[in-house]
């Protein structure tokens, strides 16, 4: 039954929508495969992951021709990667880590001998461990502590109002190990050169979206408020919003534990490598904000709807991010 798993997943966002900076986003990919270790032997024909993705250790085994209840096991490994990978956790929040852990627990009682859960209890918890171990060996830096912006040319990125906060987000994210394939990849260039020029394509493009903020539709309006994921108690966070979403599927689909667990491991590995490429490109082409352009050559007393976050434009990170988990 792959209610475990969602029931976890919905703890586990709970915990972001209550403090944004519970768990850094990166984290979803080690959460999945955690999860998937945890019940890879017990689905047919599955391998796992260390045989796939890089650096990555191999897995503790399970005992051979020894019962297991898979449901223990990742009962088990998801308490412990909770523990390991949010930060912050308040008496109330372990509290209720250990509620559902036991909630589950007993249930398993009624059916399982006590000596397999036991078994099975083990083997999880040496899975969250393992991953965990290996995760810490990652150069993952979502700091900015540090970055100095390069010189500046016409067409890149400025602080944006109204804030005006000096320094972006995000800068080293591109150090970060992959863990799918290794490399520099980058998003293509945007499409069209900068220029300041009055029906230029990027002229065009930028004043496109004013346009369209000139006459917004409740629809459009509402659209983007869906999509706003800024500050404590606002959104689960961009990753939390898209696992949200991954989460209301796996129940409205009634999906079986391996497809549960196979399903948060893949996305969490694309939501990461995603981010990875996408900081990446934003670094590497430092393309200038809408707002910026806009109060520079159209409208200087223009806003967005939705206040602009401190990171250059291009590839937008929700539809390059949650692109690649949908």
């Amino acid at each position: 039954d792959g209610k475990i798993a969602t029931d976890w997943y919905t703890l586990q966002l709970r915990f972001m929508l209550e403090r944004n900076s519970s768990l850094n986003g990166a984290y979803f990919a080690y959460i999945g495969i955690g999860l998937y270790e945890a019940v890879q032997p017990g689905i047919k024909n599955a391998v796992s992951l260390s045989t796939k993705l890089l650096q990555m250790p191999a897995m503790p085994a399970i005992e051979k021709n020894k019962r297991y209840n898979w449901l223990s096991s990742a009962n088990a490994a998801m308490a412990s990667l909770l523990k390991y990978y949010n930060t912050g956790l308040t008496a109330a929040n372990l509290a209720s880590i250990d509620s559902l852990e036991n909630a589950y627990n007993e249930k398993i009682a009624a059916y399982s001998d006590a000596e397999t859960t036991t078994r099975s209890q083990a083997f999880g918890k040496s899975i969250a461990t393992a991953v965990h171990d290996w995760s810490v060996t990652d150069n993952f830096n979502p700091s900015n502590a540090g970055y100095v912006l390069p010189p500046y040319v016409p067409g890149a990125w400025e602080p944006t109002a109204p804030a005006f906060v000096a320094t972006p987000i995000n800068p080293f994210v591109s150090s970060a190990r992959p863990l799918v394939e290794e490399g520099t990849a980058t998003a293509p260039p945007f499409p069209a050169a900068y220029s300041e020029v009055t029906g230029s394509d990027f002229y065009n493009i930028v004043k496109k979206v004013y346009d369209v903020n000139q006459a917004l539709t409740q629809e459009q309006k509402d659209i983007a408020l869906y999509w706003v994921d800024q500050g404590n108690g606002v959104g689960y966070t961009p990753p939390g919003h898209d696992f949200s979403i991954i989460t209301q599927a796996l129940e409205q689909t009634n999906a079986n534990l391996a497809v549960a667990a196979e399903t948060y491991a893949k996305t969490g590995i694309a939501e990461r490598e995603a981010t990875i490429v996408c900081f990446r490109s934003k670094y590497a082409y430092n393309l200038v904000r809408p707002i910026t352009y806009i109060r520079k050559f159209i409208d200087p007393n223009w806003m967005p709807f939705i206040v602009t976050p401190p990171h250059p434009e291009y590839p937008a990170a929700h539809a390059f991010i949650t692109g690649s988990v949908m």
